[in-house]
């Protein structure tokens, strides 16, 4: 499936990817379902990155469950904001 960003800047070429996927696209509908799920991939990676690298979740070494927890569910709602603007 080959996906062009639809308004490139002046004088660019258009950004042209090529997904890949073992799923049958028939119809322009389930390919732009299939490249909707891709954007949320890119989410997922980018929430991630903001937990481990932001928020240094894995430095943490928090010694009780209660603590990792209440640790984990702040950081989770950082990363979640930062995702999200």
């Amino acid at each position: 499936m080959r996906a062009t960003a639809p308004d490139p800047p002046a004088a660019e070429d258009p950004l042209e990817w090529l997904l890949l996927t073992n799923l049958p696209i028939e119809t322009p509908a389930p390919a732009i379902a299939k490249l909707q799920w891709y954007l949320c991939r890119w989410r997922v990676e980018v929430y991630f990155q903001v937990l481990k690298s932001g928020c240094r979740v894995q430095q943490l070494q928090l010694q009780t469950r209660e603590r990792a927890a209440s640790a984990l569910a702040f950081s989770m709602i950082i990363a979640q904001a930062a995702c999200c603007t």
